[in-house]
């Protein structure tokens, strides 16, 4: 009897316990505030792959590929801010650059100092400024790899609400993602038209991690796209078979004074369909566009 009521004091008592961090309902914040001025040690790497088969009734088959990878690590400066306080453009002060297109050497287009400049690319104006003028092309292809350039605005929700993180969610949680709100909470893709009800994602909060003394949340999320239409329809004007995939892995501080640690993206697209060909008649048209980029940060000491 006395080991009975002991084990059940032990239960009671530790029922009466404090709750662990681990096992509360966390909100976590992927969208940070930033403010002029913040500066930001980063390192960024990413690769681009691209291969299209075209073939066509009267004429020999024509197929080409091209690859393009490298690694940027430097300091980013925010100049200006949007509605949202994100950065409508940045200046990244280049500290190491590398490139490799196909399986030529690895060059060092931009040497340490190089200033870039983000910022929203209209009316002419390129997206990317490398101390002041437009860079080579595949030094522009590597940049928009590595960095989303800022648009005019910000998108209509805020990444929490596109993957659900806006409300608190339990370590080891999972849950469904709102196409819908994804899709309004990214930079809209013109050229694409998604198939909503065709279209899937989920997302997890798996858990907490200390890195270097800081708390993280680690947020992952898979989303699968069914493309019903890609815009030039004199190019495309039958998608037999489009899709995109989409992987985040994101390693996020609690504190929302620090900036994201850790973001790896990774996308595939795949299409198959018809358009013109020089004969004049339907060729069968079938690319594939693999990208994965992964963004390191932390605050400049």
């Amino acid at each position: 009897m006395q080991s009975q009521l002991r084990f059940l004091l032990l239960l009671a008592l530790a029922a009466l316990s404090p709750v662990r961090a681990e096992d509360k309902p966390h909100r976590i914040r992927l969208e940070r505030e930033e403010h002029p001025s913040q500066k930001t040690t980063v390192t960024a790497s990413g690769s681009f792959s691209q291969s299209y088969r075209l073939a066509e009734t009267r004429l020999p088959e024509r197929k080409a590929a091209v690859k393009l990878s490298g690694k940027l690590v430097g300091v980013r400066e925010v100049l200006e801010l949007n509605t949202r306080k994100k950065a409508a453009s940045f200046k990244f002060t280049v500290c190491r650059m590398t490139l490799q297109k196909d399986d030529g050497p690895e060059t060092k287009p931009l040497p340490p100092g190089t200033e870039i400049i983000a910022q929203p690319g209209h009316d002419g104006t390129p997206p990317f400024l490398v101390d002041g003028k437009q860079p080579a092309r595949d030094t522009v292809t590597l940049l928009h790899i590595l960095f989303d350039s800022p648009g005019d605005k910000p998108p209509e929700l805020t990444e929490d609400q596109g993957l659900g993180t806006d409300q608190p969610r339990q370590p080891g949680s999972e849950w469904a993602v709102d196409i819908a709100k994804f899709l309004k909470s990214t930079q809209q893709d013109p050229d694409f038209q998604v198939d909503q009800a065709a279209s899937a994602g989920k997302a997890a909060f798996p858990q907490i991690e200390t890195v270097k003394g800081v708390e993280c949340c680690r947020v992952q999320a898979d989303l699968s796209f069914k493309i019903a239409k890609m815009q030039g329809a004199e190019a495309h004007p039958d998608a037999k078979n489009a899709s995109l995939a989409v992987s985040l892995h994101i390693l996020v501080p609690e504190d929302p004074a620090l900036p994201v640690f850790k973001r790896t993206l990774k996308s595939h697209l795949r299409f198959v369909g018809t358009r013109p060909g020089a004969d004049g008649e339907l060729a069968l048209l079938n690319f594939d566009v693999a990208t994965e980029r992964t963004v390191e940060s932390r605050p400049l000491k």
